[in-house]
């Protein structure tokens, strides 16, 4: 039975392990005290497998060449920069991605950042940390505009969270979907007009 290694902290769960394995392999997590950034203990932990369910560490030309079953990597994301690609295809493995996953975390992990820096988080987790309270006026979010460069699925599902928090929404990108730009009253304009 072909076996199957995630290394993928957002692909540790899923009804993926159940299809896989209806499919005739064998699944199997790697162990999270390993640093898989270093090159050769990322080598060590894909031996015997033939395909890997991947996050963002490198998986270099000397780490793909020392696996020999190795047949598939797929990608937990949309990106193919940490994957030695021509070593791939001298040795005919497959790379994938998987688009449409990641896009809903990162608009939420945005939201969340603008919500942390508007509402002052930082700042006010350093005072109270050295026993201060500072009572501050912090601006709203609610009404404040919110400059999006490219309406890609990670631009559009934040502008989607930006609509209901109130936000106005301006935006970059000389391929936005006409119908969403209209639907959630987005304003196209130049990239130096966002800048400003």
């Amino acid at each position: 039975m072909p076996k199957i290694l995630c290394t993928a902290l957002s692909a540790e769960e899923g009804p993926h392990f159940d299809m896989l394995a209806q499919a005739g392999f064998e699944c199997e997590v790697v162990p999270r005290h390993l640093n898989l950034w270093d090159e050769d203990t990322l080598a060590d932990a894909i031996q015997g497998y033939a395909g890997i369910l991947a996050g963002s560490e490198p998986l270099t030309a000397r780490v793909i060449a020392s696996s020999p079953l190795l047949r598939v990597i797929n990608r937990a994301g949309v990106g193919f920069d940490a994957v030695d690609l021509k070593t791939c295809d001298q040795q005919r493995i497959v790379v994938a991605t998987t688009p449409g996953v990641n896009h809903h975390s990162v608009a939420e992990h945005a939201i969340a950042l603008l919500m942390g820096v508007a509402r002052g988080f930082p700042a006010a987790d350093q005072e109270v940390r050295a026993g201060k309270w500072t009572r501050t006026a912090r601006p709203r979010v609610q009404g404040s505009v919110m400059g999006l460069i490219g309406l890609g699925r990670i631009g559009q599902a934040t502008a989607t969270r930006a609509r209901g928090l109130g936000m106005q929404v301006i935006a970059a990108d000389p391929f936005a979907d006409p119908a969403f730009v209209a639907e959630h009253r987005i304003e196209l304009v130049s990239l130096d007009d966002l800048y400003r």
